[in-house]
């Protein structure tokens, strides 16, 4: 939580301006600022709306930010926001997902938005926009509603966009949208420290996902450790001797977590007997337990951090996501990284 000069020089700026657009890679701090940044603004009296892309994060921040907050913040991942103003069509879900949310919900929430008079649509409206994960939001569609959502718009009202585009999983229109949001006068801030992983963990992940090394505060820490395994009986054996010994080590399992790209009942470790240790699955109703290891998808973790991350199934990894799956992936971790890699995969 320590600040560093560039973001305590972040901090400031973020007073004196309406429009920020803030670039930082994995564990630069961006979400700290930005709830830091709602908070200032809600002491000040303001409305403000905190959008994430991510369900997970968007939990994981409210209850982080507690009851902090003096003044009136709502904090929600985009789809929910636009399912308060429209009905889900469960039909059109079904059959193309993809297309429903990207394009036929946030269509049908511009027009319903679109359709009010001046007095509802103003009471619907904020004093504040913040965009965590703005490499997934920034998208035309997307941005329509906000402007509509904003007091003032997009060109007058106050906003800020916290983005890293190496963890731009979902948004193949992102520099469309960019360029959109860029078209109004705004501040650009650049965040260069990694405040998170340790440098071992930040050289690892650069070489694995063939990004730059960025410079590290936490410079000593333990060497990332890549565990082979020939088959499912060695996984076996080798998952549970990595937690008997993680425990005797001192650490929590809850400060534990397995990422995998696959879902829980399709990953490597699905299969495997993991005896009186119990995995806790992230979604919904999700509640932290103790000393039972956390389980969830790399893109379900995007946004979040924890001691210790382990790696599983990146075999299984499409070859046009490797990279930005394993650069969010290996960023994750704030001490150790575990990598489970099979001696048959490259």
């Amino acid at each position: 939580m320590r600040l560093t000069r560039e973001q305590a020089l972040l901090l400031n700026a973020l007073s004196m301006n309406d429009h920020l657009i803030i670039e930082g890679g994995a564990g630069t701090g961006k979400t700290i600022l930005a709830m830091e940044y709602a908070k200032g603004e809600c002491e000040r009296g303001r409305k403000v709306l905190y959008l994430t892309y991510n369900k997970n994060l968007a939990r994981n921040i409210i209850t982080r930010m507690g009851k902090g907050c003096s003044g009136e913040i709502k904090i929600i991942n985009l789809h929910a926001l636009f399912g308060e103003y429209v009905p889900v069509d469960l039909e059109a879900m079904k059959q193309d997902p993809n297309q429903y949310f990207t394009q036929d919900l946030p269509e049908d929430t511009l027009s319903y938005l679109e359709g009010l008079s001046a007095d509802e649509l103003q009471a619907l409206q904020y004093d504040d926009l913040i965009l965590d994960e703005g490499q997934d939001i920034l998208k035309p569609e997307y941005l329509l509603v906000m402007d509509l959502l904003l007091r003032g718009g997009l060109e007058q009202g106050r906003w800020a966009v916290f983005y890293d585009e190496k963890q731009n999983l979902y948004n193949p229109e992102f520099e469309e949208g960019f360029q959109f949001l860029c078209s109004y006068s705004h501040t650009s801030f650049k965040l260069y420290i990694n405040c998170r992983n340790t440098a071992q963990i930040g050289r690892f992940n650069a070489e694995m996902s063939h990004t730059e090394l960025e410079e590290y505060l936490k410079e000593n820490g333990e060497e990332v450790q890549v565990i082979p395994y020939k088959d499912a009986g060695e996984f076996q054996d080798k998952i549970l001797e990595l937690l008997k010994r993680l425990r005797e080590e001192g650490v929590s399992l809850e400060q534990v977590v397995f990422l995998s790209p696959k879902r829980l009942k399709n990953s490597s470790i699905s299969q495997t007997d993991l005896g009186k240790f119990k995995l806790n699955e992230l979604g919904d109703g999700y509640q932290k337990k103790r000393e039972e290891p956390v389980y969830s998808t790399i893109q379900g973790f995007k946004g979040l951090d924890s001691k210790v991350a382990v790696l599983l199934d990146l075999d299984k990894i499409p070859a046009a996501l490797y990279s930005k799956l394993v650069y969010t992936a290996c960023s994750r971790a704030r001490s150790l990284l575990v990598v489970m890699k099979r001696e048959d995969s490259d």
